[in-house]
């Protein structure tokens, strides 16, 4: 069974904007990840359980694509879903929404390793929720 698409909103802080009002390209990973983190809290898991088990998410390729820019105040809605998945790795896919009007498109993936940086197998609960086990 492949995972729903999550979605959840995201308002634009003054901070996150540049001079011209826009949002700073830097800010789109950080909504990615939390994108990621509540996809994976709405299965009933956390990232501190993961870490607790040894198994660490990084980033090993992230790309995105800007159609239209977002804007301070702007409430966003963030879609992300999940591409493929292994027993080494996520791809996610991320949709970044206003007004259903798409403005920018990402993608990453995610290699699960343990806090020495070696590469590991992903924990069995993790792999049950995403459908692989």
């Amino acid at each position: 069974m492949a995972l729903s698409p999550h979605r959840m909103s995201i308002r634009v802080r003054y901070p996150e904007a540049d001079r011209l009002g826009q949002v700073n390209s830097s800010c789109y990973p950080v909504y990615m990840e939390m994108g990621r983190t509540e996809m994976l809290r709405a299965t009933g898991m956390s990232y501190r359980e993961l870490e607790s088990d040894d198994c660490c998410l990084v980033v090993a390729k992230l790309h995105l694509t800007f159609h239209k820019p977002a804007r301070y105040d702007d409430e966003l809605v963030l879609e992300t879903s999940i591409d493929r998945a292994t027993s080494a790795r996520i791809d996610h896919h991320y949709r970044f929404y206003r007004d259903e009007v798409l403005l920018a498109e990402g993608r990453t993936t995610l290699a699960c390793v343990t806090r020495r940086g070696e590469l590991r197998r992903m924990p069995e609960a993790l792999l049950e929720r995403l459908g692989l086990a």
